[in-house]
């Protein structure tokens, strides 16, 4: 189950970066990093134990950016399903990503699909 998430995770989300002011258009090379940043979230999350019906697709978008001790900082977690996204904050709570200091105070957001 962790697989076909992560994999589902991989292939469907994406990462956008903004800045403070709004959406910034960063080169290329930044995308290479948010992938790194995508995988790293995505290992972390392990399919919920209380799953899911049959046929069922869950979407959860959060939005973070990076501390100075490059922790990972939700600002923000958008789904309709309260226990899911309690369980994607629990999960995340006190990740520390592997990670350039280029991309410390970054926003950035993922959309996390559960299926």
């Amino acid at each position: 189950m962790k697989t076909k998430l992560i994999a589902t995770v991989i292939a469907i989300f994406f990462l956008s970066i903004n800045s403070q002011a709004g959406f910034s258009k960063e080169d290329k090379s930044l995308s290479k990093k948010a992938v790194s940043l995508s995988e790293q979230i995505s290992q972390n999350i392990d399919y919920p134990s209380f799953g899911f019906f049959p046929m069922s697709y869950e979407k959860i978008t959060v939005k973070f950016s990076i501390g100075e001790n490059f922790e990972l900082k939700i600002k923000n977690i958008d789904s309709d399903n309260e226990k899911l996204k309690e369980y994607v904050e629990a999960q995340l709570e006190n990740l520390v990503l592997n990670t350039d200091s280029g991309n410390i105070n970054n926003t950035y957001s993922i959309n996390l699909i559960f299926q």
